[in-house]
């Protein structure tokens, strides 16, 4: 998107003008060509434990799955034919100094000014920690060496990382601290076999809901164009020497939110042979 001045955003050429990202007295100067290319990166591990119940339950088991999770994103903000923005009393302030959150204006009453400091754009990002904690109770429905069908119940404990909304496009692990109650069908029929090795088609399917919680998030102004939620903002009938500050500020804020039913399948195709293991699958 375009940051330039009133006139070129009525007249189609910009999106924004910056007399909406910065509070000057005499009109904006502030230009410049915007651009975004998110990444995510991600790695992990998953431990597993799994015990049988035998006594006094025969067929029953107990499942804990935690995944370690390592997630990292960058918007990768780039900016091209910038003009920078001159304060009065200030040094030249750039749209990566603006969404970056270090435009401060608090030596001229007329410009006063609060940076931002919800939905940044500041760089890389990254966190790593337990998401969240997946407990089965089961029963072995079907437990034989050529084909199983084992049925669960299970309960998902939120453990991972709840986004602040300090950043825009946040790394977060777990599923956003959600409560989630289901079940889960795990199956296994073995269709070929020799001395050493076998072949066998597995699949899991599960389904859970996730209940009411909290998230921070940014909310948008309604017909307002693109990135409102960046536009600087008073209260009514403030005080003189009040700064502005960015909408954003304001508008992220915790939201009750309930993301309801989640249906996960997994399906594989599994080649056993001498303990070694290749899962091919969907």
């Amino acid at each position: 998107f375009t940051v330039h001045n009133a006139a070129n955003v009525t007249a189609g050429t910009a999106d924004i003008e910056n007399g909406k990202l910065v509070h000057v007295q005499a009109g904006g100067a502030l230009v410049g060509t915007v651009g975004f290319s998110p990444y995510q990166e991600k790695y992990g591990v998953r431990l597993d434990y799994f015990q049988d119940i035998t006594h006094p339950f025969a067929k029953l088991f107990f499942r804990a799955s935690a995944p370690i999770e390592y997630i990292a994103t960058d918007v990768k903000l780039r900016v091209a034919s910038q003009t920078k923005q001159v304060f009065v009393n200030s040094a030249a302030v750039s749209l990566e100094d603006f969404f970056a959150g270090r435009v401060n204006i608090t030596d001229d009453a007329n410009e006063l000014q609060s940076g931002l400091t919800k939905a940044k754009i500041n760089g890389k990002r990254s966190v790593v920690g337990i998401a969240d904690l997946d407990l089965s109770l089961g029963y072995k429905y079907l437990d034989k060496p050529d084909k199983h069908v084992y049925l669960s119940f299970d309960v998902t404990v939120p453990t991972g990382h709840n986004a602040r909304g300090d950043y825009l496009f946040e790394p977060s692990y777990g599923n956003g601290h959600h409560v989630g109650l289901g079940g889960r069908i795990h199956t296994g029929f073995e269709f070929w076999k020799s001395d050493k090795a076998c072949i066998k088609l597995e699949g899991v399917y599960r389904y859970s809901y996730l209940m009411e919680g909290t998230e921070n998030r940014t909310l948008g102004l309604l017909n307002q164009g693109k990135f409102a939620h960046y536009y600087m903002v008073g209260k009514l009938d403030q005080a003189a020497a009040t700064p502005l500050q960015p909408a954003a500020n304001i508008l992220t804020m915790p939201l009750t939110i309930t993301p309801g039913s989640l249906l996960e399948t997994t399906s594989t195709l599994a080649f056993c042979c001498s303990g070694f293991t290749l899962n091919v699958g969907y």
